[in-house]
């Protein structure tokens, strides 16, 4: 899977309930919930 590949998976990743309940759970820990947070995350590998 390439960048824009999860880009497009994170942004309807974040329209559904577990999405919004997921970056509610960022701004609670003072994070943004953005696309980085989403590659820390769920795939870690792409940060090496």
């Amino acid at each position: 899977m390439n960048t824009k590949e999860i880009k497009t998976e994170f942004n309807n990743f974040l329209k559904t309930e577990e999405g919004r309940s997921w970056q509610k759970e960022k701004a609670d820990q003072n994070m943004s919930g953005d696309f980085g947070d989403y590659l820390y995350d769920f795939y870690p590998e792409y940060l090496a």
